[in-house]
């Protein structure tokens, strides 16, 4: 034996080889019985062909839980070590029946129609107890008895109609029952129901908005028997939902918040759901609330509109959505933005786009002759070159002063062009003092 530390006696068994070299992996057991304070002790060992292992003695308890000092009788497998035992002890309601210790089963002369029955397992894997473990509740029926179990509406649930359905089902002997279900002590429904399946009773007049209770009773000729009675209200009324913006309009990348809330009369906290769409998606995109329960949204890199959606619904499935948008001006490039180029606005007035084009046969037209200057030979060379300084003078005045950029749209591109006029302009004096000095 070996002491526990509690002060009881354990078994311990121990294998040696012929040499007497102890196993010290596999063999080295103990047993210990539910009292532990108690002595356990082993009287003998047996081997046998096939090297298991078999030991006898007494523990305290084993049997039931006041059994006093009960014989044991323990196999281990010789290969191995291994032992599993298991113990089952029977209660009817909340006392043990000790005349059934360790049966698997009860013949029905140890029982009585109304009682409750359950039984506890556990087990010994050659080491240690395991704790007990209770089965569920085992109702004793008489042979004509049944019992009624109900699925809907659960007890203290919301239903959101008027003409809730019941659904329950009915166990017993017989291939069917009369069923009845009454509200608040009324009746309001009457079926056939099949025995061990799910029955299902509409109410059968409207109920209005309010709390309730209601059982099923069931009969079988001159036996009756009813359900537990459960509690149910009745909500057909959608919360009653708050939702605005603080403002329609928006820059490109601000954090929109987006104001969502909800309160219903009998559910205290219907759920609420807030989301986005952007001008380029499809779908909406949830928005979750920050840790002060505002809804905020920040991707606003689009320009455009973006719709948002708020939705809230009671927990009896009562749901109201409501929809609003603001538009957001976006980033250089984006749908409904301005124009390349430096910024200018993409629209223009009639008159506008005339002088434009006017301006640009103007400076095309004088582009082409500075091109190819005439070589004068008269004495009016000086004055036409004059004019002709004046016309470029004013060509390039026009051009650096704006209008030439609206008509070419791109500062590089005119910035070249005035370049290349002074150059002519420079060639074409030259030519002309040369023919002079002629």
């Amino acid at each position: 034996t070996q002491m526990n530390a509690d002060g009881g006696q354990n078994w311990w068994v121990k294998k040696f080889n012929s040499s007497g070299a102890e196993d010290g992996v596999l063999w080295n057991k103990t047993y210990s019985g539910p009292r532990g304070s108690y002595s356990d002790i082993p009287f003998d060992v047996a081997v046998d062909s096939q090297d298991d292992v078999y030991v006898a003695g007494f523990g305290v308890n084993l049997t039931t839980s006041s059994s006093g000092s009960d014989w044991w009788l323990k196999k281990f497998s010789g290969q191995n070590a291994s032992s599993v035992d298991s113990e089952v002890r029977w209660y009817n309601g909340s006392s043990e029946v000790s005349a059934l210790a360790n049966e698997t089963d009860v013949h029905s002369g140890n029982t009585s129609p109304g009682e409750n029955w359950h039984y506890a397992v556990r087990v010994f894997d050659g080491t240690d107890w395991g704790p007990f473990v209770n089965s569920s509740s085992l109702h004793v029926y008489a042979p004509n008895a049944f019992f009624v179990n109900v699925s809907t509406p659960g007890n203290e649930s919301f239903v959101g109609n008027v003409t809730p359905s019941f659904i329950f089902q009915v166990y017993g002997s017989r291939d069917s029952y009369d069923a009845e279900v009454f509200v608040n002590g009324s009746s309001y429904g009457r079926v056939v129901a099949e025995n061990g399946s799910d029955t299902t009773i509409v109410a059968n007049a409207s109920l209005g908005d309010g709390n309730y209770t209601f059982f099923v009773n069931v009969t079988n000729f001159s036996l009756s028997n009813v359900s537990s009675t459960f509690s149910f209200a009745i909500d057909t009324e959608s919360p009653n939902m708050s939702f605005s913006l603080p403002e329609d309009t928006f820059e490109a990348g601000d954090s929109v918040t987006i104001i969502c809330s909800s309160v219903d009369g009998r559910d205290g906290s219907p759920s609420l759901s807030v989301g986005v769409q952007k001008p380029s998606a499809s779908s909406y995109a949830d928005v979750s609330s920050d840790a002060e329960g505002d809804y905020v949204y920040s991707d606003t890199d689009e320009s455009g509109t973006y719709d948002v959606r708020c939705s809230s619904e009671d927990i009896a499935g009562n749901g109201v959505t409501q929809y609003s948008e603001f538009s957001v001006s976006g980033p250089s490039g984006s749908s409904g933005g301005s124009s390349g180029g430096g910024g200018g606005s993409s629209s223009s007035s009639s008159d506008g786009e005339e002088e434009s084009e006017e301006e640009d046969d103007t400076v095309s037209e004088e582009s082409e002759e500075s091109w190819a200057p005439e070589v004068l030979e008269d004495d009016s060379l000086e004055e036409d070159s004059l004019g002709e300084e004046e016309v470029l003078e004013e060509e390039e005045s026009e051009i650096f002063s704006g209008t030439g950029y609206s008509v070419l749209g791109n500062p590089v591109v005119f910035s070249f062009f005035g370049v290349l006029v002074l150059i002519i302009l420079g060639l074409s004096v030259l030519l002309y003092l040369k023919k002079k000095r002629r």
